[in-house]
């Protein structure tokens, strides 16, 4: 693969790793401080999400594994992921209408817990696939291992760069209510991801594995 190929196939990363290390920074904040949700529900949210993800991880590698289609085995996969993942993550920022009011915390527990979970498999769902190209793409070692620096270059990219649009819009945005700070800085985060999304599959759909792996 040329070097066009592989930086399209390795902007895939950036953004669930943009949304993976905002997430593991801000969202315990957020939820307690910002959206008003009781420390012990706001860990039970947490906690919920981390378990299906220890469940959706296998059950949509299997998945995957299995899917025959036109398009192979991944991209049908990317390409379904890649909006819902955004919109998730988009909603895990925002505190709508209805369970704004500090006394509907089982209307705000519900709400966050089934965004967390709906974001967890959207997101699993598409960095799986992208991950198993990899493998998918070559034969060759040296190709594989370039393939890995790029996914990894990325995603290094995205982990500091998700925490420094945080820090620009919330500087920008410093007498901003928090909810719209929130609002703000999850969206940015969620247009870069869902767009660099777009780019990798648009720029490897050509060059994708239609067929059974390689080994």
């Amino acid at each position: 693969m040329n070097l066009r190929g592989r930086i399209f196939y390795g902007a895939g990363e950036l953004g669930p790793a943009m949304a993976g290390s905002t997430m593991v920074f801000f969202q315990l904040v957020f939820l307690t401080d910002v959206a008003g949700l009781a420390p012990s529900l706001a860990g039970t949210v947490l906690l919920l999400a981390r378990i299906w993800d220890a469940v959706n991880d296998p059950l949509i590698g299997m998945l995957s594994d299995r899917t025959r289609s036109a398009w192979g085995r991944r991209l049908p996969w990317m390409t379904g992921a890649a909006p819902p993942f955004a919109l998730f993550f988009v909603a895990f920022w925002l505190v709508p209408e209805p369970v704004a009011s500090p006394d509907a915390q089982g209307a705000k527990f519900l709400y966050y817990l089934v965004v967390a979970l709906a974001y967890s498999a959207s997101v699993t769902a598409f960095g799986l696939p992208h991950t198993a190209l990899t493998a998918e793409f070559s034969r060759d070692y040296d190709e594989r291992s370039q393939l890995t620096a790029a996914r990894m270059g990325f995603s290094l990219g995205g982990s500091v760069g998700g925490l420094l649009v945080a820090l620009v819009v919330f500087r920008l945005l410093d007498n901003a209510p928090p909810v719209f700070q929130y609002a703000v800085f999850g969206g940015c985060v969620g247009l870069i991801g869902f767009g660099a999304a777009a780019a990798c599959i648009a720029g490897i759909w050509k060059i994708a594995p239609r067929g059974a792996a390689c080994s």
